[in-house]
Order: C-alpha cells, then structure tokens, then sequence
C-alpha cells in the first residue's frame, strides 16, 4: 500500500504542475485518471473513471470569488480508492466528488493565507523593481501549497484505503444500486453546465443534430466526433474562403477607384 500511496501523491504533485509551469490541462480528471491508471496498472479503468470525473467537474469553474471544489485531490483520491478497492466508476465518482469538497476546505484553510500574504510579498518587490525577488515569490506560491497538500494526499490514501474497503464491503445492494443511478446523473448535470454556459442559437442546431444522429441513426460518439470534426473544418475552410472573396472584391474596387 506504501507504494500505491506514493503514486497517488506523485500523481497529485503532477496535477499540482501547472499552477507553476502555466496552464497545460494537465490538472484536469480524465489527464490525471488515465496517468493514475496507468501507473496503478489498470490503465482502461483510469481513464474510464477520469472521464466520467471530467464529466462532473467540466462545469465547476472559479467565477469571481466562488472556488469549485478542488478537483485534483478529488480525481487522484477517488479513481486510487476505486482502483485499489476493486470498486467501479461509481465509486470514484462517489468518493471523489465529496473528497473534492473537503479538501477544497482544508486547501483553503491551510493555503489561502500563504498565497496573500505571497501576493504583498509581489506587490513590494514591483515597488523596489525587483524583478528576481518577484520571480522566486511567483515560483514559491506554486510550491508551497503543494508541499503543504501532498502529505495529506498520502496520509488519506495510505490510511484510508482500508476503512474505504471495509465501508464498501458492508454497503447494502440498494445503496449502491442507488449510487450508480446518482453516478450516471452527476456528469449529464455537469455538462448541463457546460452547455448552459455556451448555448447559443449558432450552438443549439449542432447539438439537436448530435442528437438525434445519436437517438434514430444509432452512430456512436466516436463517428458523431469525426461528423462534428469534419463539420467544424468546412465552416473554417468555407468561412475563410468567403472572407477572403470579400478581400478581393474590396481590392477591386479600390484599383476602380484609384483608375
């Protein structure tokens, strides 16, 4: 379990990443599930259990002072517990999403104050013009939060593993029926989020058309990604074309005009 829990920790660290290399994706659910799984030997499973993660957390976005729960030790500690536990995508879902709102707390507790008081240390470091003391400050707000978050990381997963287990073990078949009826509700709400966050009436009549190519031609989702990506290369080549046309005749008009 010792080794199971390092991985989980390096997995976490590596989600951490991108709050001081920029922003690569890397922290999102389906990237760190398929990196778990892999790492953990079950790498269909790690990407299954990602995937439906990124499905819960695609909508939960920071807007103004509202912090979505903190995904990364969600996704790391959900799709390890299920991973470890035998359980399935619904576990991690289970898991996840409620450890993703504890440790939003605990995140926010322990690393908030630091980050203020990082961002004084900026502020007086832009007055004196000094622009390495900025850099080193900028770095370090990256890595002490994680310092401070990975050993937690390891503790729940290391020490947790077991209670998770024996809770599973003695969850009755209704409950868990239950479960995966939830699960399978979680991630269609949260890409309701999603889609409510870019509906649109240029949006709506691709997404009917998704659907009932889904519903009465039975295409799966991968043919319905290769239609949408051939679609969305037309409307590019087709629109530039038109743009282009309209250079050219502005073009000419002006040569009439200067003749």
């Amino acid at each position: 379990m010792l080794v199971e829990a390092l991985i989980v920790t390096f997995v976490y660290v590596l989600g951490r990443c991108e709050w001081f290399l920029g922003s690569s994706n890397i922290r999102r659910p389906i990237v760190l599930g398929t990196i778990l799984g892999i790492l953990l030997g079950q790498p269909a499973q790690g990407a299954i259990m990602g995937a439906t993660l990124e499905l819960a957390f695609i909508g939960a976005v920071s807007i103004g002072a509202s912090m979505p729960p903190e995904m990364i030790s969600g996704t790391v500690l959900g799709v390890g517990f299920a991973i470890v536990t035998g359980g399935g995508t619904e576990t991690a879902l289970a898991l996840g999403i409620p450890i993703a709102s504890l440790l939003l707390v605990v995140n926010t507790v322990l690393n908030q104050p630091i980050l203020i008081l990082m961002c004084h240390r900026c502020d007086h470091y832009v007055e004196l013009g000094d622009t390495r003391g900025f850099e080193r400050t900028v770095l370090a707000s990256g890595f002490i939060p994680t310092i401070i978050m990975a050993p937690i990381i390891f503790c729940a997963f290391y020490f947790g593993t077991d209670a998770v287990t024996s809770v599973l073990n003695v969850v009755p078949d209704f409950v868990r029926s239950g479960i995966s009826v939830a699960c399978g509700m979680i991630p269609a709400i949260g890409f309701a989020m999603l889609a409510q966050m870019v509906w649109g009436k240029k949006v709506a009549p691709f997404f009917f058309l998704g659907y009932f190519l889904v519903a009465y031609l039975e295409i799966s989702t991968t043919g319905i990604t290769i239609f949408a990506v051939i679609i969305a290369a037309l409307i590019m080549l087709l629109g530039n074309h038109g743009n282009l046309q309209l250079a050219a005749n502005a073009k000419e008009e002006v040569d009439d005009n200067e003749f």
